[in-house]
């Protein structure tokens, strides 16, 4: 519970870390009704579907199986967050790898000019006892 937010889920965790959007669930559903469900809204998702119309396909699956589905199996799921956007997959990019070998090599030379400059001081501190 936050003072002036009200109570905190467990998807906010993954929005802190950079998550556009989750897919949670409002109280507890069997494994085996979310393994359908979520198989059906990835299968959505592959096909190109935006992740509100993924929710809202998966959701009709269970509905049109042909066998009475209570909806605790399938009503407690709910999408936060980016609604609108399908799945992209994060492209890394070329120019953090130079930054970081750039960072790398400065670190080095760095620890490297340190070495030959203290190297005498150091040895004639070891020699001395």
């Amino acid at each position: 519970m936050l003072k002036g937010e009200g109570v905190e889920s467990l998807a906010q965790s993954f929005f802190y870390a950079g998550a556009r959007s989750v897919v949670a669930s409002l109280w507890k559903v069997g494994d085996e009704q979310t393994t359908v469900f979520m198989r059906a809204f990835y299968g959505s998702l592959r096909d190109g579907k935006s992740k509100s119309e993924a929710l809202r396909e998966a959701k009709l699956s269970f509905i049109r199986a042909g066998k009475p589905v209570s909806p605790r199996h399938w009503a407690a799921f709910i999408l936060l967050g980016d609604a609108d956007g399908g799945i992209t997959l994060a492209k890394p990019d070329p120019k953090s790898h130079l930054v970081m070998w750039a960072l790398m090599g400065a670190l080095m030379i760095g620890v490297g000019a340190i070495v030959l400059v203290f190297r005498r001081p150091l040895k004639t501190l070891i020699r001395r006892p």
